[in-house]
Formats: structure tokens, sequence, C-alpha cells
């Protein structure tokens, strides 16, 4: 019930973290939660209030026009701004947009984060031009007025994001909020190349060259606070993709992010704790695994000896990779059994949708172990070890789940469409019937819409299976003029 003007009872507000977590407020500044976790505590901007004069006119009254008491606050991710005052206000409701169908982990704090940090004017004026670069691109995509215009206008956001970004790195200072301005920005950039550059490449120049390379020149010791520790976890599912789609190491290998990692999900509420972070860990190792396969093929390749270190090399590796697919396996029934019994079912669907997103990785992760040893089988049959390769069977049920959830998850969640690319790419390339690299490539397709990038991953796809296609009909040719 309201409160009314002869209420004694003090009205309550809840902060933004405690809106966002869901939680409690205890209505202090800073409040008890924030206080204890060490965030920013931040309230809304208080609501307009309105009075009415009332013109008595006998038996009619004339409400004659309304007040303010409260001045107005524009927030940055507010839509209701005066074009007149601000021309770019409706790049930021695109923007808005954005996020509403892209969440990148089950935090879901990239707006409140970057929010804060665009108001503070310490951050720097590129993490806004690359804000309203992203808004602008949106506007293009969803909007088919003013497309080209709107078009420029993300471009030259964009630029001028990049040039105040390298002022900000030339001029870098050791103050973490300018760090951090950086690290969302070129993250931020990133995403707008995925969205147009149809290769994929200058999304990986952002984070190779962007995003990791400046959290490797800080290191994790100068990630000290909760806004660096959530941008963190917001950032290492992209650095996983890059490191699992590439067959290449990353730096969260090394043994200072690993124990990194491992502190920052050990101040995570057990409650907020998701089992795709210990999921994450194992791709990573795949990955890894990948690389080490990769550089043992390249000497066995000139090297025809198959004994003394190389052998041992060799059965190093598979048991690795056995070690692995015991983790994916245990993740897996793990996981079951804690939705099951603790009713994940329950929470809200944010974090149902990554629970559906974490098992589609898993089978895609799955695929991909298989494929280290078994696309290259001939280099591990005279070892005589157990492989950690997967039945064709086991691998078109990978194929079907991936296919599945995916679909799932592009039509019925917030989780970003390109955190998908990653399974279609592994499901499309163990697609055995027509109907299967249909569903792929129409998946796909709907990705693109949004990300260009998927474009290139559906090329690779046709590429494979036109060559697949004309290898079994040479081999079909062959068996009938053996018969």
């Amino acid at each position: 019930m309201p409160i009314g003007p002869n209420d004694s009872r003090k009205k309550t507000f809840r902060c933004e973290t405690c809106v966002l977590k869901h939680v409690k407020c205890s209505g202090t500044r800073p409040c008890t939660y924030c206080q204890k976790r060490g965030f920013n505590c931040v309230y809304p901007a208080p609501q307009k209030k309105h009075f009415n004069i009332i013109i008595d006119q006998g038996s009619r009254k004339a409400i004659t026009g309304s007040h303010s008491l409260v001045p107005r606050k524009r927030l940055i991710d507010s839509p209701r701004v005066d074009p007149q005052f601000d021309p770019n206000a409706h790049f930021l409701l695109y923007w808005d947009r954005f996020l509403q169908k892209n969440a990148f982990s089950q935090q879901g704090i990239l707006s409140f984060d970057i929010k804060q940090m665009v108001q503070s004017s310490s951050s720097g004026i590129f993490l806004r031009q690359s804000v309203l670069a992203l808004g602008a691109l949106t506007a293009t995509k969803l909007n088919p007025h003013h497309r080209l215009a709107n078009y420029r206008l993300a471009l030259t956001f964009y630029n001028e994001a990049v040039i105040g970004l390298r002022n900000a790195i030339e001029y870098q200072t050791q103050s973490p909020e300018p760090q951090l301005a950086v690290l969302w920005t070129t993250m931020l950039l990133g995403l707008f190349e995925l969205m147009v550059d149809s290769s994929g490449q200058r999304w990986v120049q952002h984070l190779v060259h962007g995003t990791s390379k400046a959290l490797v020149a800080i290191g994790p010791h100068a990630c000290v606070g909760s806004l660096p520790q959530r941008f963190f976890m917001e950032i290492k599912i992209f650095e996983v993709c890059r490191a699992i789609v590439f067959n290449d190491s990353s730096f969260l290998m090394q043994d200072e992010w690993i124990a990194f990692s491992k502190r920052v999900q050990s101040t995570i509420d057990p409650g907020n704790l998701h089992p795709f972070d210990d999921l994450l860990d194992i791709i990573l190792r795949c990955a890894s695994l990948r690389s080490r396969v990769a550089e043992y093929i390249h000497v066995k390749q000139f090297r025809s000896s198959n004994g003394g270190p190389q052998q041992e090399e060799a059965r190093d590796i598979a048991i690795e990779g056995l070690l692995l697919r015991d983790a994916l396996n245990v993740w897996k029934t793990e996981s079951m059994l804690e939705y099951m019994n603790n009713g994940r079912q329950n929470r809200s669907s944010h974090f149902d949708d990554f629970d559906l997103l974490a098992f589609v990785f898993q089978a895609a992760t799955s695929i991909y172990l298989s494929g280290v040893f078994d696309y290259e089988i001939n280099y591990w049959v005279d070892l005589g070890a157990l492989l950690p390769t997967l039945t064709e069977d086991d691998i078109q049920a990978h194929v079907r789940c991936i296919l599945e959830l995916s679909q799932v998850v592009l039509e019925r969640s917030r989780i970003s469409a390109v955190l998908l690319l990653f399974p279609l790419r592994v499901a499309g390339a163990r697609s055995r019937s027509s109907s299967q690299r249909e569903t792929v490539s129409t998946l796909l397709g709907r990705i693109e819409a949004t990300f260009s990038a998927a474009g290139a991953f559906r090329g690779d796809l046709q590429r494979l299976w036109t060559n697949t296609e004309q290898d079994d009909d040479e081999l079909e040719q062959q068996l009938d003029r053996e018969q």
C-alpha cells in the first residue's frame, strides 16, 4: 500500500546493486550489503514529485498545471533526454536495447558498471564514445530509417573512441579507474568489430592486442576491488572463446592468473556462484592441450624416431586428455545433480539461461576434445594408449544437444548470440545429415543479423561441407569400382 501524506512510516529505497542482485537493502548509505562486499553503493535519482494547482469554479474544478519539486537528473542509460540539448541521446536508448539481448555473463552487471564509469569525469570521454558507437550501430541494424546516417555516426563515434583510447594509453596513469575505462573501452570496441567485420579478425586484434594485452600489462595484482574483478569475470568468456576457436593458448593459463581467478571466485557469495565458471576453466585447459598437441605433431613430422622423450610426451598428452574427459563428465554429472536437488529452476530466468549455455558449451567441448585426437588419429595409433575420443553415436548425441539448446537460447534468453559461435562451429563440423547442416546454417544466419562475424563461421562450414560431400562421392565411386 502506498505511504500516504500523514503516514509516519519512513519510505525506504533500495540501492541499484541490491535491485540488481534481488536482495533486501538496508537503506543506509552505504547499505549493509554493499559495505560488506566492497561494492560502490549508488541509489537511484529521486522520483519527480508533482503537485496540481486546482482552481475552484463552483461545482467544477480545473487542473491548470503540474510542477516538479525535484529537478530531473539525467542518467547515461536514460532515453528521456531532450534531443535539442543532446542530439545523441536516442543512441543511448539503442545501447539499452543492445544490452537487453546481449548478456555476456551470469553477473549481468555490464550496464551497471559502465554507467557508473561514464558518469565519472576521470574515466575519459572515449568510454562514452564507445557506448554511443554501439548504440548507433544497433540503431542501424534495428531501425530502417536514417540507416546510412546512423552508420556514419557509429563509425564517427568509433573513431573518436579509438583516438581517445590511444591518447589515454600514451599518457596512462597508475590510477585504477582510468585503467578500467581503457579495459572496458577495448571490450566494447571489440564488440563493435564483431558486429561490422565479417571476417572476425579485427575482434581478435582488439582482444589480443587490446584487452588481453592491457590485462597482462597491469597484472592481476592491479585488479583489486569489486569493479576490476567484475570486469575480469565479464571478459573471461571472450578470452576462453578466442582460445578455443583459434586453438590457441591463453594468458589465463599462467599460474598468477589461475590463482587470481580462484581468488575472485572465492569472493563471490556461494548462492551466486555458477558452475559455468568451473567449466570455463576446463575449456581453457582443453585449448591449451590442443596447442600442445599441435607442437608435438609438428616435431614428430620432422623426426623419424618414435622412442625416447617424444614417446613420453605423447603419453603425457594422452593422460592429460583422459583427465580432461573425466573432468567434463564429472562437471556434467554434478551440475545435473545440483540442478535437480537444489532447484536451480526456481532462480531467475537469467541464471536458467546460463545453465542452458553451460550445457551447450559442455557438449561442444566434449566433441572438441575428441577432435584433438581423432582428427589426426594416425599420429596416435602406434602409441598403444587409451585416448579420450568419442564414438560417432556419442558425437551425434552432443550435436543434437547443441542444436536443440542453442535454438532455445536464441529464442528465449537474454544471452548474447555471439557466445554460440563456438558451439555451432563444432556442431557444424560434425553434422552428418542435411537437416543438421541446415539448422546450423539457419542459426548462424540469425546471429549474423546482429554480429557480422558469424558470416565467417558459416562460410567456413559451407566449404567444409562441400569438401566432405566431394570426398564421400569419391569414396563411393572407389567402392563401386572395387565391387
